[in-house]
């Protein structure tokens, strides 16, 4: 049966969380929309009330001839940071007054208008990519024979980055309120579900008891509810099974079932690789239990390319080999569609994470071989290093491709990690894969330098490669495993 998702203890909390959101949401848009109104008002009124009376002192400036007055006024006026802009334009659309003073006397070019309302006397304008109110209103004078003439047109522009700033606080408080309300709300449901959900995850907690194999394990409810009658209904059926189990031959079915579970493997992973041809290929492997948790297979893409795959499950036994069996599932479903070993590796961690429990993992090496080229691309989740054979040269080298093993990350990082590796395969050279069971070929398990010693020893006793393969088989067949061992051998043969 199929775990939910979401827990009943996590699913309460999860709603009341988005009820709180969504109300979060329409008080926050009421509320701002709101505050915007009342600050747009208190600015036009004041533009209103700063263009009335700059108009009135202008004229009066120019009775008394005490046009520097204007200047003066302007200073003053301009220490207020709402106001952007503050002129007079003349007749001819010419500067006569501006705080900018390298505007003065040249052409008056407007802004681009938003919206315009002659009778209120304001438009808003855009100048310099920002968003201001601009209020106008004539400026008189007298003239030579003491009549009232307009000179031009007052001009004061107020910004709205206040308003912007003020709204980003009211904003601010909003979503401390809301954080307040959410957690309140979340601990709240907390509680409220788990004395919901305690009689049930004692239920559960019960049944996985029992289901680990103690029948003789009471599930004590006390709710005088449904539960409590499901809880009575399982501790009759354990009597039961505690019961029948007595009268079975435990021993004779598990080994009867190892045995089908052998055969299936058996037919999974196979004792003898496929030929290839320009190629000399073998294969070891050994499980140190009936059946166990290492994998490799050789696959035929096209005429050209071979897919080869090695793997080790994390663990020993009947869970390592159904892992491993899901594992081979996932592979033969997979490659006609990403026969490319990065693509591959991707899609298999993602679908086998689905899979791996907490701790559990699966280190591989996933390659494709083309014979065209005789080029290996090689990429690795954290398996063994593969060893390079020069016969001629009598040396050895380690390919060290990176990687984390399958389950361990999430998949972003794993993908992360990922690196391709590309080696060309030389004639007479042999390269070799095998699992971590090699590392326990003698008493004391081999660390790196161990390894390089333990090939290096071959080497030096064997001219080729079929001395070599026989001095390698002769050395794992001794041995009595404590841990599952696979070895796959490839080699360009000569004049190839």
């Amino acid at each position: 049966m199929k775990r939910p998702n979401l827990s009943l203890k996590f699913k309460i909390p999860f709603f009341i969380s988005i009820l709180i959101l969504l109300l979060f949401i329409l008080t926050n848009y009421i509320i701002t929309n709101h505050e915007k109104e009342i600050l747009y008002k208190n600015l036009i009124q004041k533009g209103s009330s700063l263009i009335n009376n700059f108009s009135l002192y202008c004229e009066n400036a120019f009775f008394l001839r005490d046009e520097l007055g204007i200047e003066d006024y302007v200073t003053v006026i301009m220490k207020d940071k709402e106001i952007k802009y503050v002129y007079i334009i003349l007749k001819n659309l010419t500067y006569y007054l501006s705080n900018k003073d390298e505007q003065l006397g040249k052409k008056y070019k407007s802004p681009s208008k938003i919206s315009a309302d002659p009778d209120k006397q304001y438009n808003i304008v855009i100048r310099e990519k920002e968003i201001l109110y601009q209020f106008y209103k004539p400026v008189y004078k007298l003239n030579q024979q003491g009549k009232r003439v307009v000179l031009g047109m007052g001009y004061i522009e107020l910004t709205t980055n206040i308003i912007k700033t003020e709204s980003n606080k009211i904003k601010i408080k909003l979503i401390f309120i809301f954080i307040l309300l959410l957690c309140t709300g979340i601990i709240g449901a907390f509680l409220l579900s788990k004395i919901m959900t305690n009689p049930i995850k004692r239920l559960i907690n019960g049944i996985n008891i029992i289901a680990k194999g103690n029948l003789k394990h009471k599930i004590k409810i006390k709710t005088r509810d449904e539960i409590e009658n499901l809880a009575d209904e399982f501790n009759k059926m354990t009597t039961q099974l505690a019961s029948f189990q007595k009268n079975l031959i435990k021993q004779k079915i598990v080994e009867q079932e190892l045995q089908i579970a052998r055969n299936i493997q058996s037919r999974i992973i196979p004792d003898k690789i496929m030929n290839v041809e320009k190629y000399e290929i073998f294969n070891f492997y050994r499980s140190s239990r009936t059946i166990g948790g290492d994998y490799h297979n050789l696959i035929r893409i096209n005429n050209s390319e071979y897919l080869f795959v090695i793997a080790d499950v994390s663990g020993k036994g009947i869970p390592a080999s159904l892992l491993m069996v899901m594992f081979h599932t996932t592979l033969i479903t997979l490659k006609s569609l990403h026969n490319q070993p990065l693509t591959l590796m991707k899609v298999i961690n993602n679908i086998m994470s689905g899979f791996l429990k907490q701790g559990d993992f699966i280190t591989t090496m996933i390659g494709l071989i083309n014979k065209k080229t005789d080029k290996i691309k090689i990429i690795s989740a954290g398996h063994e290093y593969p060893v390079v054979i020069n016969f001629r040269k009598k040396r050895l080298d380690f390919l060290k491709p990176s990687g984390i093993p399958v389950g361990l990350l999430d998949i972003k990082e794993f993908e992360s990690k990922l690196e391709i590796l590309e080696h060309k395969l030389l004639k007479d050279n042999l390269i070799i894969f095998y699992t971590d069971g090699l590392r326990n070929i003698k008493k004391k398990p081999l660390n790196n330098n161990g390894l390089n010693d333990f090939f290096n020893s071959l080497l030096e006793t064997s001219n080729n490669f079929i001395n070599f393969k026989n001095l390698l088989l002769d050395k794992v067949n001794l041995k009595k495993y404590d841990d599952d061992l696979t070895i796959m051998g490839i080699m360009r043969k000569k004049g190839k």
